[in-house]
């Protein structure tokens, strides 16, 4: 459930002394993963993939990025990144971009993508 995920994260950003100064989230995007997939595998598999009564089954992996912006010292900064590390949550963390605000208080940036898999059977 990403809404108590995320009051999760806020709850451990207290606990670690930073302050969450903006949150915003974006739109649920599909993960294109196919063509990995099917770069990976033998023909026989690759026509399985593609030719499967012209249906899609399965259960497809979307992201929700989320733009974050919070505020605190190094040390409770990389506590928090730490919490989301061993989340049980499948989250990444990228574009990461820290500044000095007012030493030794940092203003850090970035944006964490939470993962989630969706069933689907629709005709192509």
């Amino acid at each position: 459930d990403i809404a108590a995920f995320l009051e999760e994260v806020s709850q451990f950003a207290k606990k670690s002394k930073i302050k969450i100064v903006d949150m915003k989230t974006r739109r649920f995007s599909e993960v294109k993963v196919e063509e990995e997939i099917q770069g990976g595998t033998s023909p026989l598999a690759q026509r399985s993939l593609s030719s499967s009564n012209n249906k899609k089954k399965g259960a497809v992996l979307f992201s929700l990025p989320i733009e974050m912006r919070a505020e605190g010292m190094f040390t409770s900064i990389v506590n928090f990144l730490i919490f989301l590390e061993r989340s049980r949550q499948l989250t990444t963390v990228s574009d990461i971009n820290i500044k000095v605000k007012n030493y030794p208080l940092l203003d850090c940036s970035f944006v964490l993508r939470l993962y989630s898999l969706k069933n689907i059977e629709e005709k192509e």
